[in-house]
């Protein structure tokens, strides 16, 4: 479907060239300077901004007086984890407190607190119990702690119900119960505050833990601002410096050693693998790493978790393939506001991925569920500006679990509520205005301005996340000039030029025949720059974020887009929406002839073909129905077709040129 829709920032002109004369800087680092450079915060703010803490540290330290067992109980994604051994090194090594960890199994016990595991807990004598990541949602379970004559301290970050959980204290920055400014901490950052308050210098604590803190912040896509900002940054300085054995272990395994450590290397590098040990095997091997000390035993579960994360991206790109083929065969399913697709026995470890992938695939929010004979699990990714959470809350009736946040949601139903689930979302957003996927621009730059100083200016900038993007650079009407697959096809090099000058840029995760383009197109490129050191040879690297057509109209686009996907939906449509969809006879023809030519289907190549520049975008999706409608072609996969019938027929006997005809008629 469209592409984003890209956006420059907004920056002060003056500004920018005041920059450029009192700091003799290029016009790139300028505006930059201009538009988004920040300071990084003094220190960080006190852990008593949280109205429990007191009441959590005297609790903790009259069980480590006392000896008490204490449990940290965690989660199995990479902040649970983190949490976890942040909790449990601390209280081990600072204070030789009687505690252990238990994570529940992702696919046996699922999420947060179970009674089968408290009960087990109390048996095996535990008499305080401190959830990381997870507990807020607890309040029945946190009523058995209770009466099982144990205590409960939760630190968490997600949101709750209106009901606050049974505790000795609550330690959660999304509640009223925290009075500080800054919210957005990762459950591995609120446990961080609680280590803090127990020490007593919170300089010292970062200085020791920063690494665990700043993998945890990273690995749950928290807002690279404020103190998760000041967090990370040590964390990579800590991690290049004086790293954990462990996670020496999984950089060496991740093949990142060689390379500086970055925000970036952190998620696609060391995330992953942690995250891998929970969704393919047990989360408790990544705790392990993360805790000990031992070479040998280090190399040993980092081998592990790399070859579970193989597994892992495998899965993944099966259960991916599956969706995809479903919705691309489904009439309605791929049209709705929020995609949800559902499947049996798809890995319930995986499913989230699975739904982020198909965001990035349709540009709405996607949810997957995994259907186990009666019973199901669905997991949910979103788009900047909506709230998945807020949606799925409005059919929460159907769920016997469910919780999360705005961008990631999870649950459990009846596999005989799915398709109530479908149809309650679908009526329950019938009149809510989805935002577009947007692709913000920091400026446009010319192939001239690339060059080492731009790359090392970038790297100042970092650590890169959520409220501190990586900049993204826009580049205008280049030619292609040439396209090389590489790495067994799965990318591709690309050549473009601008009058005399040409460029190299990398488009991972794009083989050719995902590639709508073809040599001597004119287009429009975003791209990302770093500082590329191969064979001693240091050389600015470009990778191709997101590209399209020059000259397009994308916003009348994404409009007759909402128009199409609103009457493929069955939805009622207007008079002038359904002349905005009916195709003349030149766009009928020209989308065939550019079909049976190319044998695959670029909307956006035939708007330009037609000289309407995505005016016509609408029709010629519409032009497509019809001509499989009269079977003149037939689909062969995504975007590509085959001629299916080579003698004449009526077009007009199309009952989807009927329909719009008499809808734009009355």
């Amino acid at each position: 479907m469209v592409a984003k829709l890209w956006k420059t920032k907004e920056y002060d002109i003056s500004t920018v060239l005041s920059i450029q004369k009192n700091y003799d800087l290029p016009r790139v680092q300028a505006v930059l300077s201009a538009a988004r450079c920040q300071e990084d915060i003094c220190g960080m703010a006190s852990p008593y901004l949280f109205d429990d803490i007191k009441k959590a540290v005297d609790r903790i330290n009259l069980a480590i007086s006392r000896n008490e067992k204490i449990t940290v109980y965690g989660d199995y994604d990479a902040d649970g984890v983190t949490a976890t051994a942040l909790l449990y090194l601390y209280l081990k090594n600072e204070h030789n407190a009687n505690v252990n960890t238990y994570i529940p199994d992702r696919m046996s016990e699922g999420y947060g607190l179970n009674e089968d595991a408290i009960r087990k807990l109390h048996e095996d004598g535990t008499q305080l119990i401190i959830t990381v990541d997870n507990g807020i949602g607890a309040v029945d379970l946190a009523e058995l702690i209770s009466d099982l004559s144990m205590d409960l301290i939760i630190t968490d970050h997600h949101l709750g119900s209106e009901s606050t959980p049974r505790a000795v204290a609550v330690l959660n920055c999304n509640t009223e119960g925290y009075k500080g400014d800054f919210r957005s901490f990762a459950g591995v950052g609120v446990a961080f505050k609680l280590v803090c308050a127990l020490d007593g210098n919170s300089e010292r604590v970062l200085e020791k833990y920063a690494d665990i803190v700043a993998v945890g912040t990273v690995g749950d896509v928290m807002p690279m601002i404020n103190e998760n900002r000041l967090i990370v940054k040590k964390g990579i300085e800590v991690i290049e410096k004086s790293p954990r054995t462990g996670i020496v272990s999984l950089i060496k395994c991740a093949d990142i050693g060689q390379r500086a450590i970055t925000a970036g290397s952190i998620a696609f590098g060391i995330v992953p693998r942690i995250n891998a040990a929970g969704r393919m095997g047990s989360a408790k091997t990544a705790l392990e790493l993360l805790i000990t000390d031992d070479v040998s035993k280090a190399d040993e579960i980092a081998e592990q978790i790399c070859k579970e994360n193989i597994r892992r991206h495998e899965t993944e790109s099966k259960i991916t393939a599956e969706v995809e083929k479903k919705l691309l065969s489904h009439k309605t399913d791929r049209y709705q506001k929020i995609i949800v697709a559902d499947g049996d026995d798809w890995h319930d470890g995986v499913i989230g991925i699975v739904a982020s992938r198909i965001v990035d695939r349709f540009s709405k929010p996607a949810v997957i569920i995994s259907r186990h004979e009666d019973k199901a699990k669905g997991s949910g990714r979103s788009i900047d500006g909506f709230s998945l959470h807020s949606a799925l809350n409005s059919v929460s009736h159907l769920f016997s679990n469910f919780g999360g946040h705005d961008k990631a949601a999870g649950f459990s139903l009846s596999c005989d509520d799915i398709e109530k689930l479908k149809n309650e979302l679908s009526e329950n957003l019938r009149e809510i205005e989805m935002p577009c996927v947007e692709l913000v621009l920091d400026c446009d730059i010319d192939i001239s301005e690339i060059d080492i100083e731009l790359c090392d200016f970038l790297k100042g900038m970092e650590p890169f996340g959520v409220g501190n993007e990586e900049p993204i650079f826009g580049m205008f009407n280049l030619k292609l000039e040439n396209i090389c697959p590489v790495s067994n096809g799965k990318h591709l090099r690309l050549t473009f030029s601008h009058g005399n000058s040409r460029i190299q840029a990398m488009y991972f995760g794009v083989s050719a025949d995902m590639f709508d383009y073809k040599i001597g197109d004119t287009v429009d490129i975003a791209v990302n720059l770093e500082k590329n050191e191969y064979m001693g040879r240091v050389k600015p690297a470009v990778y191709v974020r997101d590209m399209r057509l020059s000259g397009i109209d994308f916003s009348s686009m994404i409009k007759g887009e909402r128009v199409f996907e609103k009457y493929k939906r069955g939805e009622k449509i207007t008079a002038d929406e359904a002349e905005l969809l009916l195709p003349e006879r030149k766009i009928l023809e020209e989308t065939y002839r550019y079909i049976r030519q190319n044998l695959n289907f670029n909307p956006v190549a035939v708007c330009k073909t037609l000289g309407m520049y995505g005016d016509c975008y609408a029709k010629v999706l519409v032009a497509v129905e019809v001509l499989l409608e009269r079977n003149l072609i037939a689909s062969s996969g995504y975007n590509e077709y085959i001629i299916a019938n080579t003698e004449k027929t009526d077009i007009n006997e199309s009952s989807v040129l009927i329909d719009l005809r008499r809808i734009a008629d009355e």
